[in-house]
């Protein structure tokens, strides 16, 4: 006895397609799938006892799911049962899997409308078969170390593959498992990443890949978040200070040439003057990073003789970072000895620069002013301003090119 397959075109280019007994002459000829291909809809009548819908409504397909077969059955008996269980508990009477609509529900009169967008319902069927995978797996094990420990000489000892664990560990990872992770799980997942990139590859120039991989998507990551709470920070009025802590925690990411960064260093023996931050850059030589805020006037409110030039704020700015640089560099010898004393680090001391964060582009509200800006930026020496939008454009910039 065995299973037919009739497909009967209708109106439309309607697929109706009958599964029925070959040898049940006369018999029954149930409906299985109504194809409608124009609209991109399945309907699907499943086939056995107990399924406690009628109807299940496949919206965004012109041919058969993947997940039943030809015959109208789940090619997983452990999805069916999995998802029946649900469709009782929940009262459903309408069930939609759609490409399109997220999943959803919304109850009625004769139970609940549900719908299921795809992608939940294939991670639900790859779950589902993982589990039962693994079940097998475990059933088989539990039966060999019993006759093991039975019949020793008559029957080896069985353990899962490292293979087939594996595939269920990797099957098993999806988004859902995020928010239930505990920081000491967090903390064993990262050092397992380690371990792979430290064994997985011997040859330098693989296991430099899979580096550069991670950190790239990592660093993605960081960016992304960074960018965001920068745009939000712009659309504030924040202070010096609280741009100083913002940039402190990632200046990792906002000038990547540096690898230290000392907070509030004294470069000027004997006074209470502070740079906002020291920077110590690949090659162990010392910078100076100065902090003001976008709002921060760049040019004066007119020109005088044809030119714009610095607004006294500016001025100051500029002033007090080559002050900076002054006496960093006549103290070199002696800052070198603090640096290393108080912070333990060596840097160097030999002609150092200045990046003075200020002001915002959109004062530059006219040509001679943006060409004025560019003359006197350009005129300094050994001090380079970066304007706030400058920064995060560069920052938005890493992030597109995927590289830091």
């Amino acid at each position: 006895m065995g299973l037919k397959v009739e497909t009967e075109t209708r109106r439309g280019g309607v697929e109706e397609i009958y599964v029925f007994d070959d040898e049940d002459e006369g018999g029954e000829r149930p409906l299985v799938f109504r194809i409608r291909k124009r609209a991109k809809v399945v309907e699907y009548y499943p086939q056995g006892r107990f399924f406690p819908i009628d109807l299940i409504t496949f919206e965004g397909f012109a041919q058969r799911p993947d997940e039943l077969n030809e015959k109208g059955f789940f090619k997983t008996n452990a999805l069916r049962s999995a998802l029946s269980r649900k469709l009782k508990e929940g009262n459903v009477s309408e069930l939609t899997i759609s490409r399109s609509k997220p999943s959803n529900a919304r109850r009625h009169k004769k139970g609940m409308r549900l719908v299921l967008s795809y992608a939940d319902f294939q991670r639900l069927a790859t779950q589902v078969r993982t589990m039962n995978t693994a079940l097998q797996s475990d059933m088989r094990d539990m039966a060999d170390g019993l006759f093991h420990d039975l019949l020793p000489r008559h029957f080896s000892r069985s353990s899962s593959s490292p293979r087939s664990r594996l595939t269920r560990l990797l099957a098993s990872l999806d988004d859902t498992i995020i928010p239930e992770m505990s920081s000491q799980e967090i903390e064993r997942l990262m050092d397992f990443s380690s371990r792979v990139v430290e064994r997985r590859y011997v040859r330098a120039d693989h296991k430099s890949r899979l580096i550069s991989s991670a950190k790239l998507k990592i660093d993605d990551v960081a960016l992304s978040q960074v960018i965001d709470e920068f745009e939000a920070m712009q659309a504030g009025n924040h202070n010096e200070a609280e741009w100083g802590r913002f940039l402190r925690r990632n200046l990792y990411l906002v000038e990547s040439r540096y690898v230290h960064v000392f907070d509030r260093l004294n470069v000027i023996t004997g006074t209470s003057r502070e740079v906002d931050f020291g920077l110590v850059d690949t090659h162990g030589f010392l910078d100076i990073f100065e902090i003001k805020t976008p709002e921060t006037r760049l040019l004066s409110a007119s020109q005088d003789r044809g030119n714009y030039y610095w607004h006294s704020d500016a001025t100051k700015a500029v002033t007090q970072a080559e002050k900076y640089l002054y006496n960093a560099e006549q103290r070199g010898l002696a800052l070198e000895q603090d640096i290393r004393r108080e912070l333990k680090t060596d840097a160097h001391v030999t002609r150092p620069r200045a990046l003075l964060l200020i002001g915002h582009s959109k004062q530059l509200d006219s040509p001679e002013k943006r060409e004025d800006f560019r003359v006197l930026r350009m005129s300094l020496k050994n001090i380079e301003i970066v304007l706030y939008d400058e920064l995060l454009d560069r920052l938005k910039n890493q992030k597109s090119k995927g590289i830091l």
